[in-house]
């Protein structure tokens, strides 16, 4: 029997503290067999018992276990950079050497097509002007789309892939977005008061320090310079993160398990399709922006009447 063909794109895998999760992801790249593997892991955190071990054990495993002819590079930092800084480091750290490359993280588990789908539309996309990335996670799943891939707006962080000249207009501190906001432009970008009023909460959330977030940035700057991201019409991501004590986003949320479609879909995306030129898929965007919505007005009253009740706590329930 033939064995299956190496991966040409790069990978670039980041890891820390999860050995569980980054086993089960390594098993996935490990079929694919990328002829150059990056490896990247943030320190740890010095608050965190036990934390240096874990990271280490997780560091040495996959290390350990890289079992084809292929390209090793890593990146492990001594100091705990904190998730926007490390991981926005580690993908400028590959694309200074690479051209392009695909980005999965230690709790992103790609389906057997994930790896294709982003080296077909690496390759078939890579001179058009307004797509900025390729994305391997759909959050609606696969409702009926009528092509195999859409043009979105939104980019999605859980598995995904771009260039290096893409990356290189990263906009870490939302400059062109508060631009924008102090010349009262907005509305171009963001039509609709319910979307500006989403971004506004959750990019101050990262300017005021509550966020450590590197991907909405990175969503932000999609945006800003009005280009897409090419998703699925199914995910070829199951987010295995979920309920795991030691991740830093998606620790047991049932606003977000409620609310994002965070499993692979069975169907089969052809990533062999016609090129189009890149149009924004407004049924998509309409039916994603209703969704966060209704999350972002729930989570807003719950974390209200949370609060309402640790005050009441805190004054010994007096009435």
């Amino acid at each position: 029997m033939t064995p299956a063909p190496q991966l040409e794109t790069p990978v670039l895998f980041l890891v820390f503290n999860r050995p569980d999760t980054t086993k089960t992801v390594f098993k996935e790249i490990r079929r694919a067999q990328p002829k150059r593997l990056y490896i990247a892991s943030d320190g740890a955190r010095s608050s965190v018992s036990g934390e240096h071990e874990k990271v280490a054990a997780v560091r040495a495993w996959v290390v350990d276990h890289i079992d084809w002819d292929c390209d090793v590079k890593t990146l492990f930092r001594r100091e705990n950079l904190g998730c926007k800084q490390a991981v926005s480091g580690a993908i400028s750290w590959m694309f200074s050497m690479e051209e392009k490359g695909i980005i999965l993280e230690d709790d992103c588990l790609p389906s057997p097509s994930f790896f294709s789908f982003c080296e077909d539309m690496l390759d078939q996309y890579e001179g058009a002007e307004r797509v900025l990335s390729i994305s391997g996670y759909n959050p609606l799943g696969a409702v009926g789309w009528s092509d195999d891939i859409i043009f979105s707006k939104y980019f999605f962080s859980w598995g995904w892939a771009t260039w290096a000249k893409c990356w290189g207009i990263y906009d870490a501190e939302f400059s062109a977005y508060l631009k924008l906001q102090r010349s009262g432009n907005l509305p171009t970008v963001y039509p609709g008061p319910l979307e500006r009023a989403i971004r506004s909460r959750r990019i101050g959330a990262c300017l005021n320090g509550g966020v450590d977030s590197w991907a909405i940035p990175w969503n932000v700057t999609h945006h800003m310079h009005q280009r897409f991201s090419i998703v699925p019409a199914a995910s070829l991501i199951t987010n295995i993160g979920f309920s795991n004590t030691d991740a830093t986003h998606t620790k047991a949320n049932k606003w977000d398990i409620a609310f994002y479609n965070h499993s692979g879909d069975s169907k089969v995306v052809n990533s062999i399709v016609k090129v189009r030129t890149p149009v924004e898929d407004k049924r998509f965007t309409r039916k994603f922006l209703r969704r966060e919505a209704v999350r972002s007005i729930l989570k807003i009253m719950a974390e209200k009447y949370q609060a309402m009740i640790s005050v009441f706590l805190a004054r010994g329930g007096e009435r």
